[in-house]
């Protein structure tokens, strides 16, 4: 059984993708406020599958509770102080992987150190 968490926009079509593959169970951290969604996304919230949250704040899971956080699109907007606050949380609540995914406004190479939270 593969445990995912997916942070960022448009998280519930993300998930309701993810819960179709076999052996994986999905669930989705939404970090803007959700107004105008359908039907499937606030059966999702409702179930407690998706959440909305502030990511420049603690997460609301235990550490290492996903084997694979991944973030989308959740990330450009934040200021540095945030950014330093923000992949840290998201590496605590991960346990074997974290994936960004982020658009740069200028092309450089991105360095990423071991983070190690035990």
């Amino acid at each position: 059984m593969h445990r995912v968490l997916h942070v960022g926009p448009d998280t519930c079509s993300v998930i309701s993708k993810l819960l179709r593959e076999e052996e994986t169970e999905a669930w989705g951290l939404e970090p803007y406020d959700i107004e105008d969604v359908d039907h499937t996304c606030k059966s999702l919230v409702h179930r407690g599958i998706v959440r909305v949250a502030d990511i420049k704040f603690p997460l609301p899971y235990r550490a290492k509770s996903f084997p694979l956080v991944i973030i989308s699109d959740a990330l450009d907007y934040l200021s540095p102080k945030y950014l330093n606050r923000t992949i840290p949380e998201l590496a605590r609540i991960s346990s074997d992987g974290l994936v960004i995914f982020t658009v740069t406004s200028t092309p450089k190479p991105l360095v990423v150190s071991d983070l190690n939270y035990d």
